[in-house]
């Protein structure tokens, strides 16, 4: 349904607070980012993404140099694909603000 949503309305702002979301749910995120390229922030804090999705996240955000902002707290960095996101930031070309508490 997530997904369905992100290809009918041009998301630029992405608030996906304390949902833990599944890799399925990661899925589609991850397809629109990689479609669109539309994305100017993303807040993210508390989802509990396993590592799969953590990987998802970070091919999504390669794709997406244009963000701006990027909130990512409260999510374990501590897996496999940490790392892999880790480096996907740099990417990041227009990054003005990124908040990575409590990782």
């Amino acid at each position: 349904m997530l997904g369905e949503l992100m290809s009918i309305l041009p998301v630029r702002k992405l608030h996906l607070v304390r949902n833990k979301i599944s890799e399925m749910q990661m899925m589609p995120i991850k397809q629109n980012m990689l479609e669109t390229k539309n994305l100017k922030q993303i807040f993210m804090g508390g989802n509990q993404l396993s590592n799969k999705s953590l990987g998802f996240l970070a091919e999504g955000l390669k794709a997406n140099s244009g963000i701006e902002e990027f909130s990512f707290t409260h999510n374990s960095l501590c897996q496999e694909n940490g790392k892999i996101f880790i480096q996907s930031l740099k990417y990041l070309y227009n990054l003005k603000k990124l908040s990575l508490n409590s990782c």
